[in-house]
């Protein structure tokens, strides 16, 4: 008996204190949320607009008509079809893939169309967008 009454005391006491920390913090946290609806982080402040990305200065060194190596030229040959045959030799294996029109050459590749030639380690020919792509070893 003398414990349910013990009991009932310090639950009283406890819930007080609960109360008591519930209304002292959720005044400050109120009053911190509330406090700043009133402002907005440099509304009145005109942004300007950053032109780097639209505008680029040319190095002084570069001339005034410089023509871009990846852009094609008005002459360019990739319009023409091949003429002449292409003449393949590789040391290791040459892999033709006929579905993405590709064909790939490894180990010390020769590569001869009219009066070009290229030799390489290895040698991707991509005949759709008429492109070639080489790369060698680095011998130590």
């Amino acid at each position: 008996m003398y414990f349910c009454a013990f009991l009932n005391i310090v639950t009283k006491i406890l819930f007080k204190l609960l109360i008591y920390f519930i209304n002292k913090y959720f005044f400050i946290v109120a009053l911190i949320l509330f406090s700043g609806f009133g402002l907005y982080a440099q509304d009145s402040v005109n942004q300007v607009k950053d032109t780097s990305l639209y505008k680029s200065v040319t190095d002084s060194i570069s001339s005034k008509n410089a023509v871009d190596s990846l852009l094609p030229s008005p002459k360019s040959s990739a319009a023409k079809p091949i003429e002449s045959p292409v003449e393949y030799i590789a040391e290791d294996s040459i892999v033709f893939n006929v579905n993405a029109k590709n064909i790939f050459v490894y180990g010390n590749g020769d590569i001869k169309y009219e009066d070009i030639v290229l030799l390489s380690e290895y040698i991707k020919l991509a005949m759709t967008v008429r492109e070639v792509f080489a790369t060698g070893l680095v011998t130590v």
